[in-house]
């Protein structure tokens, strides 16, 4: 990739690099209670990581779907197939390329 004051800051050019080659998708249960799942969520928006949110407080299905799974917390984030329980924040950059 080359650039020379294009106007773009290096964030702007890897998300616009992520979300033309590479986007994934990621879910992301929570909880109302869970200062993990906020602070995954907030790292995702600051990476602008477009992600669908599943919170087990509000929404019986998704809080089936985990204890069918037997996944017993939150927050459980998915990045394409890949499982990721608890804020991991390494894996999330390796699992999205960051």
């Amino acid at each position: 990739l080359f650039c020379t004051k294009s106007g773009y800051n290096s964030i702007e050019i890897n998300y616009l690099f992520r979300k033309d080659y590479i986007m994934k998708k990621v879910t992301v249960y929570s909880s109302d209670t869970c200062p993990y799942c906020h602070m995954a969520m907030d790292y995702l928006r600051e990476n602008k990581i477009e992600f669908e949110e599943k919170n087990i407080s509000k929404d019986p299905e998704a809080k089936k779907h985990l204890i069918q799974n037997k996944i017993m917390g939150v927050p459980a984030i998915y990045i394409d197939d890949e499982l990721i329980s608890g804020f991991d924040k390494d894996k999330i950059n390796e699992l999205l390329g960051l």
